[in-house]
């Protein structure tokens, strides 16, 4: 089955978070930021079709919901700074696991 966002679409998502199961809540500006940025990102990806892209906004809220549960307020802080760095963060890749789920839960796919 086609993902309609793959990883490297969601490097928006990527601007969050660490390992550790926390259940902390991001600050209302870190949870505005992230999906400030990844709603866009979802829309202009050319792999979400034109009747699809009103439910961006579900797939940024499951990615934002779920990395939350595995995310501290400071782990976000941290993979924001390396993402706008450039610099590797392990912690990317376990968020970037989240996307098929949320690809399921928003898009069916």
């Amino acid at each position: 089955m086609r993902k309609i966002l793959t990883a490297g679409t969601a490097l928006a998502a990527s601007l969050l978070l660490s390992l550790a199961p926390v259940q902390a809540q991001w600050s209302i500006n870190q949870r505005t930021k992230f999906l400030g940025d990844c709603t866009p990102a979802c829309e202009a990806n050319p792999n979400v079709p034109g009747p699809k892209k009103g439910q961006c906004a579900m797939f940024c809220n499951c990615l934002a919901n779920e990395g939350e549960k595995l995310f501290s307020s400071q782990d976000f802080d941290e993979m924001d700074e390396n993402a706008r760095t450039n610099k590797p963060d392990p912690r990317t890749q376990r968020f970037h696991g989240l996307v098929p789920a949320c690809n399921q839960q928003a898009f069916g796919q």
